[in-house]
């Protein structure tokens, strides 16, 4: 395991990069194109692996604490939508 920084925002896990920095700016691509998407569109393949899920959503609080998004789920361990903050 490689840390770029002491905030954890990118690291290398076995020949993958992940990065909180990326994944915001996956989140807010995807935003651009529709004003509301669910969690597991923000994922880089159909079955994320836990480092994926992991770094996703650290990346999904730190735009929430911006403001830039808010989020919605109706029951525990239900789909997580995220809509843009206009």
């Amino acid at each position: 395991i490689a840390f770029k920084n002491q905030f954890f925002s990118s690291v290398l896990i076995a020949d993958q990069d992940y990065s909180i920095d990326k994944k915001i700016q996956t989140i807010e691509e995807l935003l651009e194109k529709r004003r509301e998407i669910d969690f597991s569109d923000i994922f880089d393949s159909t079955e994320p692996d836990t480092y994926d899920v992991v770094f996703s959503f650290l990346a999904l609080l730190e735009i929430v604490k911006l403001k830039k998004v808010a989020i919605k789920q109706h029951k525990m361990f239900g789909n997580i939508k995220i809509f843009l903050v206009s």
